[in-house]
């Protein structure tokens, strides 16, 4: 109980903080995907630590990576893959590398005028993990992905989604969160996501955490995360680097968390 009154509390603190504008875009280190590409012809590395605990099992994300690409001004394919240590409280610890999952995200609306942008992101999960880890099935996940600048200095992002893997109803997926900037390099956001297990059993989490610009193309980030009706705690680590050719467009600027999402 007291750990969800400190995350209360960050929210409603984090809300009041002022922003300045940073520069990359990235999908970590909140459960909210940005609804923003990144730019044409540069690639993208978001990889980080993650160590979860519940009733059950503890498991240690060593690391966790996103690689992104960007093949348009709007479109950008994606893979991720993590190594995995699971350590269940009543077995032997299980170690190896999750399924692959391959995508892509198109930015399917914005302008420069207009203080919302929409996107649409989708990833096929391929049954190629480690024999202990796997889900032994081809999957998909997909979500729509909205943003909104409510002022120059605060931003407001949520994603609804659906995930199907190896179930009769699939998962539907839920994520809201709201992003400030404290510094031109060091900003925070408060986020609740979940899940409606086979659209019967809902959880619901929250997380919270920061970013640091080191440079205009690199960002560290730290989040903690908890469940509100289920045991279960996170803290995760991790840096995000873009990669882009001299005649490339420049990284995007004046992005919040999801307006731009320097994530998360």
């Amino acid at each position: 109980m007291l750990k969800r009154i400190y995350l209360i509390v960050f929210i409603v603190l984090s809300v009041q903080l002022a922003c300045a504008q940073e520069s990359i875009v990235t999908d970590r280190p909140d459960q909210t995907e940005s609804s923003l590409t990144i730019p044409h012809k540069s690639f993208q590395i978001e990889s980080g630590f993650g160590f979860y605990f519940t009733n059950n099992s503890t498991s240690i994300s060593t690391p966790n990576t996103l690689f992104r690409l960007g093949v348009s001004r709007f479109f950008e394919l994606r893979f991720f893959n993590e190594v995995l240590i699971n350590k269940p409280i009543l077995t032997e610890k299980e170690k190896g590398i999750s399924d692959l999952q391959f995508g892509f995200k198109w930015q399917l609306f914005k302008k420069d005028d207009n203080k919302t942008s929409i996107g649409f992101l989708s990833h096929l999960i391929v049954p190629s993990g480690s024999k202990s880890l796997s889900n032994n099935s081809w999957g998909n996940t997909s979500r729509i992905l909205f943003a909104h600048q409510l002022t120059d200095q605060t931003s407001l992002g949520y994603n609804l989604g659906y995930t199907y893997l190896n179930s009769l109803k699939g998962n539907l997926i839920y994520t809201l969160s709201c992003a400030h900037s404290i510094t031109d390099k060091f900003a925070v956001f408060a986020e609740i996501y979940g899940n409606l297990i086979e659209f019967e059993k809902i959880m619901a989490n929250g997380d919270a955490g920061f970013t640091f610009l080191i440079k205009p193309n690199i960002q560290l980030d730290a989040s903690y995360g908890l469940g509100f009706n289920e045991k279960m705690n996170f803290f995760s680590l991790g840096v995000s680097w873009n990669i882009a050719p001299k005649n490339s467009p420049s990284l995007l600027t004046g992005n919040l968390l999801h307006a731009r999402k320097s994530q998360p």
